[in-house]
């Protein structure tokens, strides 16, 4: 991402190269690190589910190898994914409709989370 970024702006590749290598040894650059503060803040504070995180990430420029190396290496396994997709339908209003269960597969839910949470509220 960063060497994109660079390149964009002009930079010659030896200079961002030589950058990049000087930040990676540096510790500053760690994809793994950037991968789980991006999906705990998109799980936490957006309340998305995977598949949603998974299409975010894809679009802030995180290969899908990295995506698919991190929740594969289990650092999402302390997400509770169903108190998220619950704290989503509260917050939708909790009312259990087509409208609501629309808007939490749009936030990246599957229906066995969300019928878990219809169920729930019956």
């Amino acid at each position: 991402m960063l060497r994109e970024k660079l390149a964009r702006r002009g930079y010659d590749c030896d200079v961002v190269e030589d950058a990049v290598g000087y930040l990676k040894s540096k510790g500053y650059l760690n994809e793994m690190k950037m991968l789980d503060s991006a999906v705990h803040s998109l799980a936490l504070s957006k309340l998305y589910g995977k598949p949603r995180i998974i299409r975010e990430l894809t679009a802030k420029g995180f290969s899908r190898d990295s995506i698919s190396d991190y929740f594969a290496s289990g650092e999402a396994d302390d997400i509770d994914f169903f108190s998220i997709c619950r704290k989503a339908f509260e917050k939708h209003g909790g009312e259990t409709d087509r409208k609501t269960y629309a808007y939490l597969c749009r936030r990246g839910f599957g229906a066995d989370e969300i019928s878990r949470v219809f169920r729930e509220r019956k």
